[in-house]
């Protein structure tokens, strides 16, 4: 990434000879990035074991 994303107005990535470093813009929008995908997984493993729940309710009752 030569240039900056427009919406952001800043590099993320910086390259050198050999090898490519995230700048602070890229390590705080890394960071965010983990802790928000960390987040949706949780949410999502909740309504999976939710739903799993629900359909074992669901047969040993006979109905839902």
């Amino acid at each position: 990434m030569k240039r900056p994303l427009p919406a952001l107005d800043c590099a993320l990535l910086q390259r050198s000879v050999r090898q490519v470093y995230l700048t602070n813009a890229g390590q705080q929008l890394l960071q965010t990035t983990q802790r928000s995908f960390a987040e949706l997984t949780d949410t999502l493993r909740q309504i999976i074991l939710g739903d799993k729940a629900r359909c074992r309710k669901c047969l040993s009752l006979g109905k839902c």
